[in-house]
């Protein structure tokens, strides 16, 4: 059993369709999302903050990834598996636009390999 304390930078891009939504509103999305969703473990609601299909851009490899609904919930359950008290504490938000920049820690104690 290993704890882990990472500070993680967390960067979303929001937008469905042709409505693009306020910066004010984004950082509502991503603080619902890394609070709610993340911290009270209630992936169910993960498609009330992402759209059915959408793109996963990963900051470690820069590769970007289709990826739906059930994929999410799939990876964050693993996540939640390996670490089953995981749980974010946030530093910062930034939005601009379409943008929105978290600054981040997480902690957990990994309990099985990911």
């Amino acid at each position: 059993m290993m704890k882990h304390l990472f500070t993680a930078l967390i960067v979303v891009c929001f937008a469905q369709g042709l409505y693009v939504q306020s910066a004010r509103e984004n950082k509502k999305i991503i603080t619902r999302y890394l609070l709610e969703i993340f911290n009270d473990k209630k992936l169910e609601l993960l498609g009330e903050v992402f759209p059915d299909r959408f793109v996963r851009h990963d900051l470690n490899d820069g590769t970007d990834t289709w990826m739906t609904v059930a994929d999410q919930q799939k990876r964050v359950g693993d996540l939640f598996h390996a670490f089953p008290d995981f749980h974010y504490t946030i530093g910062d938000i930034i939005a601009e636009g379409d943008k929105v920049v978290v600054r981040a820690i997480w902690h957990g104690t990994q309990k099985t390999p990911l």
